[in-house]
């Protein structure tokens, strides 16, 4: 059930509301009979934005059991959704697997508590969350510090779980550093030294990691939402199911970087350097792409429906089976490039280089190859319906 088809509920008068904000979301036993009926409702996804979910405790368990079965079937995603008046504990009493889907922090793609507020019950939960404070955090990075610099006294930064949200660390070296699972939620990271550090499942939400250097970092899983990683150096960085989006990486240095199944929905990536990055799956519909180096790119399966691709260089990228309907590529570079089967509907290739791409069985139904240049290239199978070629080189 989508959230903003939620309309419904008013007119069947059922005791509880899922919507953007301010909403309260209320289990009761006098809720029951309702809430079977509005299963109906609720064979597809279910979203459940920015609410407040209160008495989950007077619960029906065939309530928590359906719960269940949408959580093991990926059909729920919980977002922003303050739990912290519902004894979440209460879980625990009915199935195990549910609890255990909360804390196992490798299934948060299935039971998705991004940006939840639970922690009023963290410590039945069992969920480490360390609040850092200026002296303590000063004192393990003087640690750090002596570490990286061989020192007896030196100890790594293990910085796992903690609370540095809006923490200011401007230059900070972190090279190594453990902040598995930190709360990074609007620190200052501008130019900090992040080299080979451990960022995994860390809240990186509008945090500021511009001209940052995160060589080789581990981002897996990581919260990047709005960050601003302008010019930061991400080279040969891990960043496989990683959220960025909407984030800010105009002139980012992506060489070698791994962001497969990484969400880079709006990301500004313009003048971004992406040579040899591995995009397989991933993510990148209405993205700014215009002037990136996508050289030797793999952007299997990726999305990139609206993506503004202008100019950029996609010299050999392997983009087989992707999305590009109603992409830009006005003066795209595609020299060598694979794009078998993909799908080009609606696509502007207006002064494109096509040389010696290949196009089999690709969709380019409505797209402009307009003085295009596909010298070369292999069209066999390729659907061409209402393209326009006026002044395409074909031979």
């Amino acid at each position: 059930m989508k959230v903003n088809q939620i309309e419904f509920m008013n007119q069947i008068k059922v005791p509880y509301a899922i919507v953007r904000s301010r909403s309260e979301l209320r289990f009761s036993e006098d809720s029951y009979n309702n809430w079977e009926y509005c299963l109906v409702f609720c064979e597809k996804d279910l979203n459940i934005v920015k609410a407040k979910i209160k008495e989950f405790t007077k619960a029906k368990k065939s309530i928590v059991s359906f719960f269940i079965n949408k959580i093991e079937n990926e059909e729920l995603n919980i977002i922003e959704t303050d739990l912290s008046e519902s004894s979440v504990s209460y879980f625990k009493k009915h199935q195990d697997n549910l609890y255990d889907l909360v804390l196992n922090k490798e299934q948060n793609k299935v039971f998705n508590l991004k940006g939840c507020n639970f922690y009023e019950y963290h410590k039945s939960l069992k969920i480490k969350k360390t609040i850092m404070n200026n002296k303590e955090l000063d004192k393990i990075l003087l640690d750090h510090k002596n570490w990286i610099l061989g020192k007896e006294n030196g100890k790594r930064a293990d910085l796992k779980g903690a609370d540095l949200k809006g923490a200011n660390l401007t230059g900070a070296d972190l090279t190594g550093a453990n902040l598995t699972g930190a709360n990074l939620t609007d620190a200052i990271l501008t130019r900090a030294d992040l080299t080979f550090a451990n960022l995994k499942e860390a809240r990186l939400i509008d945090s500021d990691l511009a001209f940052a250097n995160l060589t080789g970092a581990i981002l897996t899983s990581a919260d990047l939402i709005f960050a601003n990683l302008k010019e930061a150096n991400l080279k040969g960085a891990n960043l496989i199911d990683s959220d960025l989006a909407l984030a800010n990486l105009t002139g980012a240095i992506l060489i070698d970087s791994d962001l497969v199944r990484a969400n880079l929905k709006g990301a500004i990536l313009k003048d971004s350097d992406l040579k040899r990055a591995n995009l397989t799956d991933a993510i990148l519909i209405d993205s700014d792409l215009a002037l990136a180096n996508l050289t030797g790119a793999i952007l299997i399966d990726s999305d990139l429906t609206f993506a503004n691709l202008t100019r950029a260089n996609l010299t050999g990228a392997i983009l087989i089976d992707s999305d590009l309907a109603l992409a830009n590529l006005t003066g795209a570079i595609l020299i060598d490039s694979d794009l078998a089967l993909a799908n080009l509907t609606g696509a502007i290739l207006i002064d494109s280089d096509l040389a010696r791409a290949n196009l089999k069985g690709a969709i380019l139904i409505d797209s402009d190859l307009a003085r295009a240049n596909l010298k070369g290239a292999i069209l066999k199978d390729s659907d061409l319906k209402r393209a326009n070629l006026t002044d395409a080189i074909l031979k």
